[in-house]
């Protein structure tokens, strides 16, 4: 029997560009960007939001031209599930089937000239979705920059030309991790491969399968 996978995207992906306070310290959340903007209205609007994809905006080819990349198209299709409090009416599902392929991907760049981003999504996994590989908003780059996503598995970046951290489930426990590629990344046994470094391991933040998150 074929091994599915299926998870449903709302994502609102603000890269925020913000200059920093005075004592180097963030804001508490409930004072943040989102909070000026009820069910994110509006928000794609704000001048510290340098992007954003609800996935409202016509069909998957429409949604596509505001992509560099857009990997496995052939996976992806529009839904009515959305997360209670969206004012949207579509999300992106995604039915991966695991013989067939790896996966989807929506990927662009964004300017030069922001020290620091944050990025926000939405995202509901299917009650019998199999443990995902790698998964979720990942940020960073190459430079020069590529208008695909490109890392080299196995082998630490170099730190001033390729840098790429991202949220995900881990394995069975489903447990969100932070998973980053980066310059010092410890060896992994019995080969000393390089993969990437997970993070924030806390075994309370569970993946709750079949909500929006």
């Amino acid at each position: 029997m074929p091994v599915r996978y299926h998870f449903l995207l709302s994502v609102l992906i603000l890269a925020l560009g913000f200059a920093p306070s005075v004592d180097g310290q963030q804001p508490p959340g409930s004072g943040g960007i989102a909070a000026k903007y009820s069910r994110d209205i509006g928000i794609e609007s704000d001048p510290s939001v340098i992007f954003c994809e609800n996935f409202e905006l016509g069909d998957l080819d429409a949604i596509g031209q505001r992509w560099e990349t857009v990997g496995n198209p052939e996976v992806m299709s529009l839904s009515e599930d959305v997360p209670e409090s969206s004012h949207g009416n579509q999300s992106m599902l995604i039915s991966q089937v695991a013989e067939k392929g790896s996966g989807a991907d929506l990927y662009r760049r964004i300017d030069e000239g922001y020290d620091k981003i944050y990025t926000r999504m939405y995202v509901k996994f299917a009650e019998d979705c199999e443990p995902v590989h790698h998964f979720g908003t990942c940020v960073g780059g190459n430079h020069p920059s590529t208008g695909w996503p490109s890392v080299r598995a196995g082998q630490p970046t170099d730190g001033d030309k390729s840098f790429w951290v991202g949220i995900e489930p881990f394995g069975k426990s489903w447990t969100w991790v932070y998973y980053t590629y980066w310059c010092d990344m410890r060896a992994s046994p019995p080969r000393g491969q390089s993969w990437g470094n997970l993070s924030v391991r806390d075994e309370s933040l569970k993946v709750r399968r079949g909500e929006w998150t």
